[in-house]
């Protein structure tokens, strides 16, 4: 499968607060002897903290089903995109992936072959295809984030022969197969 070209960088704020590594290293409390400690003690902020992580949870998890409703043959993924972020920036929220690093979209879209932050193209998703879509979003503070496989086009899963196996309208690429 060719990749197709990513179309150009979605503007976004750069001054978003750090996430991944660079906020992990800050929560984690100095060990006895003066290093980093080897365990990470989850930092909540409280009560109101949870709310806040729950809420950025849920708008994500919110996100992520209408994402994967849009994946069927003859969408592309840089229209999953375009809905996502969308949807993201109309709930006050910002998409997380976009801009950290050098991402240049509000959502992962991996298709096929490619293992995981697949950048959103303009390739049309085919029946048959797999594609995992993977949300961040950042509300009040707080990431939320979960991602979700999907199968485009109808599909079956058949008992018997040699075990369970899939069907569907199209065949399963043989890169997919077990």
């Amino acid at each position: 499968m060719e990749q197709q070209p990513a179309n150009p960088r979605r503007a976004g704020q750069d001054d978003r607060p750090a996430c991944g590594a660079a906020a992990a290293s800050r929560s984690r409390p100095a060990a006895p002897h003066g290093g980093r400690a080897q365990t990470r003690v989850p930092h909540t902020r409280g009560v109101q903290g949870i709310k806040k992580m729950r809420a950025s949870g849920n708008l994500a998890a919110r996100v992520l089903e209408h994402a994967c409703s849009l994946a069927k043959a003859g969408v592309t993924t840089d229209e999953i995109d375009r809905a996502v972020h969308a949807m993201v920036v109309a709930n006050n929220a910002y998409p997380s992936p976009l801009n950290y690093g050098r991402f240049p979209k509000s959502v992962c879209t991996s298709v096929n072959e490619v293992v995981c932050h697949g950048i959103p193209d303009d390739r049309p998703l085919q029946n048959g295809d797999i594609v995992n879509i993977d949300v961040t979003v950042f509300l009040d503070g707080h990431h939320g984030d979960c991602s979700r496989m999907v199968y485009v086009g109808e599909f079956a899963v058949v008992v018997g022969g040699k075990g369970p196996h899939v069907t569907g309208a199209a065949p399963l690429p043989a890169r997919a197969r077990a």
